[in-house]
């Protein structure tokens, strides 16, 4: 293995390990912003606090998985996927994740929250959230899979 794909492996390592932890971090918000998400009008600072959280770690994960994963990945496997919807038909076409419209749709979601979050309704915003939340935890565990996999094939060659 040369130096530049040692490099190459190392950063892979790292951003996986940084997924997880914010996949966990994410789950977290998103289970305890489920109990009041419904009546957003009622809540207090501390539950508002709590799915503003929620909203940081819904869009930290998403970068994360698109801007750093998939990315490591595509680099690693020499494929070249110069859009971000090339780089989402390209994971389903090598089997990361099983829809890329899902993963179009998260990240949707998450330029919503970056750039027009102070114009959403609030309660629409964190009831979108915890339900897309549940489906990008579930594309984050289908490249997990696949990465622990293509990691094992990879490294054995």
């Amino acid at each position: 293995m040369n130096a530049m794909n040692k490099n190459l492996w190392e950063i892979f390592d790292r951003n996986l390990i940084d997924l997880n932890r914010t996949k966990a971090f994410l789950q977290k918000s998103s289970d305890k912003c489920a109990l009041v998400v419904n009546d957003v009008d009622q809540v207090n600072d501390d539950a508002l606090e709590s799915c503003e959280a929620l909203t940081a770690r819904f869009a930290r994960t998403v970068d994360i998985l698109t801007q750093k994963v998939l990315k490591t990945i595509f680099l690693l496997l020499r494929e070249e996927a110069k859009t971000f919807i090339d780089r989402c038909y390209l994971a389903e076409k090598l089997g990361l994740i099983d829809d890329a419209q899902q993963l179009i749709n998260v990240r949707d979601l998450r330029s919503e929250i970056v750039h027009e979050y102070s114009q959403m309704e609030l309660k629409v915003l964190f009831q979108e959230t915890v339900s897309a939340s549940k489906i990008l935890i579930s594309l984050v565990d289908q490249v997990d899979r696949y990465c622990v996999n293509f990691k094992s094939k990879m490294t054995s060659e």
